[in-house]
């Protein structure tokens, strides 16, 4: 890296962006350079791209860019402006599939996009290595890639640029998108250097085609190199270029392009096949028009937690047993997330951020903790029952045929019938971002939307009936929107602090489809003295340590597993079991005082704590050792998988 032809034209190592050190050059093009950075406020390496494109600028001496001539004065501002847009757009993502994009900042007299540093190596060398050869790979890399596909496609946006080089495997073998073309494809339009931009074999023909007023571009476009992609892993050789067939067909002969029909023949399934070559097809109009159209043709395959992208794969249908069916989505295990999507339109908001240095709060009070467990229960017995974990069947087929849903998609996102009909795919008309700022405004909630055509559905947490309201009746402005429906549920403010701690691992619980989930067998979570408490609880799809805690109105935790009388808790992946269920050895038991509780399952990959920590503590004393343990678990297990669930429980006096 200290070549310095390699260094022409870039920042020189050492060089300072604000708290950002510059180390080496990752890579650089027409369009920019990317850099590798130490982010020397949170001493982690990241990864900067700088806005570049060598056509229209070029650096001074005091390392600030500038246009090449008055000329080119506008177009530049075009395309950074552009570039900042796209850097903004992908800040709102927060999932396991999509690089993650941190900030995105002015400086020099351009932008620098800073986005997670990802290890490990390209697609590229991965099938130069021919290594991912076998139909079981390619879906294992396949569907987390499409889950992260949606969720862009779902904000009205489209990547642009997939090819092996810009998917990454991590050390895991998780695959992440890399290197949105986006902007740099609108500035190729805009400059007519669009042929040196798109990618020769990935990319269909409508991006050489592409104008600034007509631009036929939509989810179908990236379903094409993402087909294309597999078929590179597939056939062991990219696919004919675009603008070749384009040529062939002018000349009146047949598609050059060789089907993966007769490439994968007895090695590979004929449906997989056959959805690859659908990917493939040289109209936009002949492709899937979305990823769930393009899903519902491809074999199902289900993440087993081994191999690629664990923790990424779409679960289809619903496990018995299963308590929330309404959760399922992606996010990455590896980072704390904020306000981020599900490949549902869903779109999820905490606000909390980062964990780190909570729970520092002092004893609420001298009250002893030996309080006949007045966390609304009290255990009948000396130990704490036996619990069975029983195992769940595998997942079951969609209980809904998936080609309705994607028929409806294709009605809204297709692409012009025939060329030259001169429409744009029509942009839904709700708009996910002004659900986000103000979803983010909310205190003490985690919160989770939904856009079903004009219907907005809100669930999640809330303190307060005020706030509750104020959602509600703001939501109900939003463009296109007809209707709100309300599905939050109030929480008692002493319990902020929980939700805070937990929030962050509840939104990556049901945007990674985890599963882990917790309930009661009472639709109405209520129970009167001397009732026994009955939770189900289903563990995530990974081996997990499962820790439940009844958090009561008055600031006391009870461990309920592992507790004192019973201190194992580990779980296989998707299990449902009953914990308090008739034939325990010891149950629990409604006590007073009476009023509104939580009770938290938290789920995770790595141990959090040795054994039980005995019966009862103050809420806040086990929020500060838990916040401590999870920071020390996420620094020092950089894949540990963490989820969160929990439930509202109501207790009263018997009649």
């Amino acid at each position: 890296m200290s070549n310095e032809k390699r260094r022409h034209n870039a920042l020189p190592d050492g060089y300072k962006l604000h708290w950002y050190e510059i180390h080496a050059i990752l890579g650089r093009g027409g369009f920019g350079i990317t850099y590798l950075a130490l982010d020397t406020n949170l001493n982690h390496e990241v990864a900067i791209k700088e806005f570049l494109p060598t056509d229209l600028a070029m650096r001074a001496t005091d390392s600030s860019i500038h246009p090449i001539s008055d000329d080119h004065t506008d177009t530049f501002g075009w395309g950074l402006n552009r570039f900042i847009t796209e850097a903004q757009t992908l800040a709102q993502f927060r999932h396991p599939n999509i690089v993650l994009v941190h900030s995105v900042f002015e400086a020099n007299g351009t932008a620098y996009m800073v986005m997670e540093y990802e290890k490990g190596e390209s697609l590229d060398e991965a099938y130069k290595l021919h290594r991912l050869t076998t139909e079981e790979d390619l879906l294992g890399l396949l569907f987390p890639l499409m889950n992260g596909l949606q969720r862009i496609h779902e904000t009205g946006f489209v990547h642009r640029d997939i090819k092996p080089k810009n998917i990454y495997l991590r050390d895991d073998g998780r695959p992440v998108l890399l290197d949105f073309g986006s902007a740099r494809q609108a500035l190729g339009v805009e400059t007519r250097t669009l042929t040196t931009l798109v990618s020769p074999g990935y990319a269909p023909f409508e991006q050489y085609n592409a104008t600034r007023e007509s631009d036929k571009q939509g989810p179908w476009t990236d379903i094409y190199a993402l087909g294309a992609t597999i078929y590179r892993g597939m056939s062991g050789k990219s696919p004919v270029d675009a603008l070749a067939r384009a040529n062939a067909k002018l000349e009146g002969t047949q598609d050059i392009l060789e089907p993966a029909v007769e490439l994968g023949k007895n090695k590979f399934s004929v449906q997989f096949l056959e959805a690859i070559d659908l990917a493939l097809r040289f109209a936009p109009e002949e492709r899937p028009q979305s990823i769930d159209e393009w899903r519902a043709l491809l074999p199902e395959w289900e993440d087993t937690g081994s191999g690629v992208a664990p923790g990424g794969a779409t679960v289809h249908g619903p496990r018995p047993g299963r308590i929330d069916h309404e959760a399922p989505t992606q996010v990455s295990a590896d980072t704390t997330p904020i306000d981020h999507f599900t490949n549902e339109g869903t779109l999820i908001v905490g606000g909390h951020g980062s964990i780190s240095g909570k729970g520092t709060a002092s004893k609420s009070s001298t009250k002893s903790v030996v309080i006949i467990l007045v966390a609304v229960v009290a255990v009948i017995g000396t130990a704490i029952g036996a619990w069975r974990m029983q195992t769940a069947t595998t997942a079951a087929p969609e209980e809904e045929s998936k080609a309705p849903a994607a028929a409806q998609t294709a009605k809204s996102s297709a692409p012009p019938a025939a060329a030259g009909a001169g429409q744009t795919p029509a942009i839904p008309k709700p708009s996910v971002n002004e659900v986000t700022a103000f979803l983010s405004t909310m205190p003490c909630s985690v919160l989770q939307a939904s856009i079903n055509d004009s219907t907005l559905a809100v669930r999640g947490f809330a303190a307060g009936s005020k706030v509750v309201e104020r959602i509600e009746s703001s939501l109900s402005h939003v463009a296109g929107i007809t209707e709100v429906r309300n599905e939050i549920q109030e929480l008692p403010r002493s319990f902020c602090q929980t939700v805070e701690l937990y929030g962050p691992y509840w939104q990556a619980n049901r945007d990674s489809g985890f599963g882990t989930a917790i309930g009661t067998p009472k639709a109405d979570n209520s129970f009167v003295a001397g009732e026994r408490l009955v939770l189900n609880i289903s563990t995530p799809t990974y081996k997990s340590s499962v820790y439940v805690d009844y958090l009561d109105h008055e600031g006391n935790v009870v461990h309920m597993m592992p507790s004192p009388g019973e201190e194992f808790n580990l779980g296989e992946a998707r299990e449902s079991f009953q914990l308090g269920e008739a034939g325990d050895v010891g149950l629990w038991e409604v006590a007073p005082p009476f009023g509104t509780d939580m009770v938290v399952v938290l789920a995770t990959s790595v141990p959090l704590f040795e054994g039980a920590r005995g019966q009862v503590e103050q809420a806040n004393d086990y929020r500060a050792a838990l916040a401590k343990r999870l920071k020390t678990l996420q620094s020092e297990h950089a894949n540990a998988k963490i989820s969160a669930d929990f439930v509202i429980i109501k207790t009263k006096p018997g009649s």
